[in-house]
């Protein structure tokens, strides 16, 4: 069977109209003939580039969001993930702090710094090889400098609560350190 292929083709993403090699050839099934993107728009919508780690990733790595106009989340799944457990770990960390007073408020308004404030302080005090996506794979723990326990407060508003809950008081650490240093079983 000869494929015959008209010298013309518009691609069914970018609507150019554009020479027939300019696409790729397609033969699956019933289908013979050109495939309906062209060969630049299947490579763009094939790989996409993290906006937290700037890695160009496979486009299977980023969740699907039929909101965005790509289809696709602009945070790979490692940093996604990183921020989910970031902010779950903190979160949980203050309700327990506050003995449940938390009353639904997002940690970011209580704490008065920002899940980016964190990385860019964070990024001046890694060490060993350890990164931002070292905490969504739990090998990197947030650790507090001077002892949750040690801070005395009843409420957020509490000086006591800020500066348990300030920058300068939390670092990146190894989970088996802080693991170690708190006396734990690992």
């Amino acid at each position: 069977m000869r494929l015959i292929v008209d010298k013309f083709k518009i691609c069914s993403i970018c609507k150019l109209k554009k020479e027939s090699k300019e696409f790729n050839k397609y033969k699956r099934g019933k289908h013979i003939g050109l495939s309906s993107v062209c060969i630049t728009c299947h490579k763009l919508h094939t790989v996409r580039t993290c906006i937290d780690c700037g890695a160009v990733r496979p486009i299977s790595e980023f969740h699907r969001n039929s909101h965005k106009k790509s289809g696709y989340t602009k945070r790979c799944e490692l940093c996604h993930m990183t921020r989910r457990k970031l902010n779950k770990s903190i979160s949980n960390g203050i309700y327990s702090a506050l003995k449940e007073n938390k009353a639904g408020r997002h940690w970011e308004i209580l704490v008065g710094w920002t899940l980016e404030d964190l990385k860019k302080d964070f990024e001046t005090k890694y060490y060993n090889g350890m990164t931002f996506n070292s905490f969504a794979t739990g090998k990197v723990d947030i650790h507090h400098i001077k002892e949750k326990y040690t801070f005395k407060f009843k409420n957020v508003e509490d000086p006591e609560f800020k500066a348990c809950w300030a920058l300068s008081n939390l670092k990146p650490m190894w989970h088996i350190d802080h693991v170690k240093l708190h006396g734990l079983k690992v």
